[in-house]
């Protein structure tokens, strides 16, 4: 019955149900429940996440039983949708992720740094104009750098002699992102179909995330990549994004139809993610830079999933790190790999123009010291403290039922203990939940009062504000003793 339902619900519902038997399962190891989200609550990447821990932490025979069960019945839906060729709604129904989250840590991080080579941050015009003086470093199709924290682009004109060449680079950097926004808690939203790379107004995303996990779902739905750039809003008619599609798809058929076997059978998928996790290092010989020691991991990436070809699904001789693309003259090949690396090099140059990691580090040291007055940060440290489940040998601490001192500092330190109270109650009493609303109603009254405080610690607070913690300091009373 449960995959009768409504596949604008059937995600949220077998996530609940996965965490509801882990919650009483018996035989288990604890772990923190995963800590990002996506732009709906019905989410496919939230289920492997969870099918993931029952494989991994789970090991009651009942409830391994179950998960088994459900990765059968989610294999039997996705193969039905290949069957079809239904690319596009094979895609849609992953929600454009099979992992989100879940893919870090299967590239290295950079050494030295905390960038994260599995996905990460990038300025959507950097990443358009890396491919584009790769494809074609003759051609000014450039988009221009700006100061600006929004910037614009123009419709390609009809008679816009690199007009084809453009519409190739938005196909490809579409294909290697996916978008992100904060939600009202500071916590990082996957996003697929509610963010596109341009806007209405022609206003370019400033950031998006470059992911070789983007990069494979896309090629198994390029139909998606239409409406996730947003082109239509580029001059680009659907028949011209067509024809680059289908060139994409008919040169590189062998390499599409391997990662389709990877997206439609979960087991496999998991098994994927697995091995690519523990076999993702390099062999270092001579000297390497880092974009060439970048190119080595993702070439030994590619040549995981060839392995995991061979050994699971009985295919060889697939060439999986360049893409086949007639995109200038004799071209015909791109190496993904090079492409990938410079990626991540302009993340790193990114992170040096700014400050460096040392240095980010000992900042962040410095603002704990000065109580850190930052309220993005502040606020985000306030939400971990009600999520994280490990302050069971925490004391209780002392928070008035209301305020006597009615300011900012005062209500923000009563709330700074009442989170600490709430993370110990939980923590010991683990048989009961904090639901997701009552975080985000916290975290917004949090927010209101840090915008005072931030202001002037000592000024007074408006009356709405204090009544309105008296009445969060009684919701919560039973945690503070």
């Amino acid at each position: 019955m449960l995959f009768r339902s409504k596949q604008s619900q059937l995600h949220e519902d077998v996530a609940f149900l996965l965490r509801e038997r882990y919650r009483l399962a018996k035989k288990k190891v604890a772990v923190l429940e995963a800590n990002f989200v996506s732009e709906t609550p019905d989410s496919f990447f939230v289920v492997m996440n969870w099918l993931e821990v029952y494989r991994a932490n789970v090991f009651g025979e009942e409830e391994r039983k179950y998960a088994s069960a459900l990765r059968i019945l989610y294999t039997i839906r996705l193969n039905e949708l290949l069957r079809m060729e239904q690319n596009d709604k094979l895609v849609r129904f992953m929600g454009g992720y099979i992992w989100a989250g879940g893919f870090q840590n299967v590239l290295p991080s950079v050494q030295g740094t905390l960038i994260d080579r599995s996905r990460f941050m990038l300025p959507v015009r950097r990443a358009f104009n890396i491919i584009a003086g790769e494809l074609y470093p003759e051609s000014k199709i450039l988009l221009p750098d700006s100061d600006s924290t929004q910037s614009y682009v123009s419709e390609i004109a009809k008679d816009d002699e690199n007009r084809y060449r453009k519409i190739v680079t938005w196909v490809l950097t579409g294909i290697f992102a996916n978008t992100f926004f904060q939600d009202a808690s500071y916590r990082m939203v996957y996003a697929f179909q509610t963010v596109p790379l341009i806007f209405t107004n022609h206003s370019v995303l400033p950031n998006l995330h470059i992911s070789l996990e983007n990069y494979i779902v896309s090629l198994c739905g390029l139909e998606s990549i239409y409406e996730k750039v947003n082109m239509e809003y580029l001059g680009i008619t659907y028949e011209e994004f067509k024809k680059v599609m289908e060139e994409i798809q008919e040169s590189n058929k062998e390499m599409i139809d391997c990662f389709k076997k990877i997206l439609s059978n979960v087991d496999l998928a998991m098994e994927f993610r697995e091995y690519c996790s523990k076999w993702n290092g390099i062999r270092e010989s001579g000297e390497k830079n880092e974009i060439g020691r970048t190119q080595e991991i993702v070439n030994r990436f590619f040549r995981n999933i060839g392995n995991i070809m061979t050994e699971y699904v009985g295919i060889k001789s697939v060439k999986f790190n360049e893409l086949k693309l007639s995109y200038d003259d004799d071209k015909t090949a791109i190496s993904i790999s090079h492409l990938y690396a410079l990626f991540v090099q302009a993340r790193a140059e990114q992170n040096a123009h700014s400050v460096p990691e040392t240095a980010l580090m000992d900042m962040k040291k410095e603002n704990d010291i000065k109580e850190n007055k930052n309220k993005e940060d502040m606020v985000k440290s306030f939400a971990d403290k009600l999520r994280q489940r490990s302050g069971s040998g925490n004391s209780i601490e002392k928070v008035s039922g209301y305020l006597g001192r009615k300011t900012a500092q005062s209500a923000k330190k009563n709330m700074d203990s009442l989170a600490s109270n709430i993370q110990r109650y939980y923590s010991i009493n683990s048989e009961e939940n904090l639901e997701e609303s009552e975080i985000l109603e916290l975290c917004s009254f949090y927010g209101k009062i840090i915008d005072q405080y931030l202001l002037e610690p000592a000024g007074g607070i408006p009356d709405d504000l204090s009544n309105q913690y008296k009445l969060i300091a009684t919701k919560y009373q039973k945690t503070c003793r």
